[in-house]
């Protein structure tokens, strides 16, 4: 179901994110002081707006209220991602996701209001770490302090058994949700507890942190 986006700056963080939600079919609405910034990504966008995300008036005009969800994109300036949270709380946006320079900035905007803050660097950094020690683990996220995603390689001894035969769930406390073929780059959400893995088998898990962060993928 496509959602409305306001994503505010477009830096390379902004940008990314507005095209990606553009390409996928949901409605972006970006704003920006640098007209550059907003014509380099209107192809993708549902509009682009030429203006300062840190003025009331501006995001008053443009309805940004009847967005479903609002990036703040500016986590170089705590300034304006200050007065942009307490511009969408005072307008009553409800889901502010937030970038931010560092932990600091990251208190100061939580204690505003922003529903969640990124702080995309040190996450990079965590993912890459994470990869390097467990080679199996293709991709990991995380979705608040408790609970993650992440998508491994099973085991060798894994392959050939099927997902109701190795009882996951059972043994080590995760839910598997999907399945990709990495040979295909295709992904499906509708898990069949017969299906048998395969050598091409990416499994998709959630759990909790601490229960992936134990379990072994190396």
């Amino acid at each position: 179901m496509a959602q409305t986006i306001g994503v505010l700056g477009l830096g390379i963080f902004g940008s990314t994110i507005a095209k990606e939600l553009g390409s996928h079919h949901h409605n972006v609405i970006a704003i920006d002081c640098n007209e550059e910034n907003v014509n380099r990504i209107d192809p993708y966008i549902s509009q682009g707006i030429v203006g300062d995300f840190t003025q009331y008036d501006l995001l008053k005009e443009v309805a940004i209220e009847q967005c479903d969800q609002v990036v703040v994109a500016a986590g170089s300036s705590l300034e304006a991602s200050v007065l942009a949270i307490m511009h969408l709380k005072e307008l009553g946006v409800e889901n502010i996701t937030a970038k931010s320079k560092n932990h600091d900035y990251m208190r100061i905007m939580k204690e505003l209001g922003a529903n969640r803050v990124i702080r995309p660097e040190y996450e990079m950094g965590l993912r890459v770490a994470r990869k390097i020690m467990k080679p199996r683990l293709m991709d990991i996220i995380d979705l608040d302090d408790k609970t993650s995603i992440i998508e491994f390689k099973p085991p060798q001894e894994w392959v050939g058994r099927s997902l109701s035969d190795l009882k996951i769930r059972q043994h080590f406390s995760l839910n598997v949700i999907g399945l990709k073929d990495s040979a295909k780059q295709k992904r499906t959400y509708q898990v069949d507890p017969n299906e048998v893995i395969n050598p091409n088998t990416i499994l998709i898990v959630i759990g909790d942190s601490n229960e992936i962060e134990n379990f072994r993928l190396d």
